[in-house]
Order: C-alpha cells, then structure tokens, then sequence
C-alpha cells in the first residue's frame, strides 16, 4: 500500500463507489419509510398511541 501522493488505485474507487452506493441507499430508505411508512391497518401497535380516547392507563 502507498500512502504518498500517488493516484487512487482501481480498487479503492471501487470501495468507495459501494460505499458511496450503500450510504446513498440508506438515506433513501430512511426518508422513505420515515415519511410514509406504509402501515395502514386499523389494529396497527401505533394506533394505540395515536388514538386520542384514553380508556385505560398504559
């Protein structure tokens, strides 16, 4: 390995290019599944939070 001021090898812009692919993907799956996450039944666990009729304490 070369640590000077040497161009980049072929494999490290493969490396970074998957990084770079992975990080990418994973930003777009966090804004997609935080803005519609796709859970539309009515006995979803989140419904008991968002409902407002409290009938018992939890």
């Amino acid at each position: 390995m070369n640590h000077g001021a040497s161009a980049y090898s072929f494999l490290d812009i493969v490396i970074s290019i998957g990084a770079l692919i992975v990080v990418l993907w994973a930003f777009y799956l966090a804004i997609r599944y935080t803005f519609w996450p796709g859970e539309t039944s009515p006995d979803h666990i989140k419904r008991r939070i968002l409902d407002d009729n409290d009938e018992q304490s939890r």
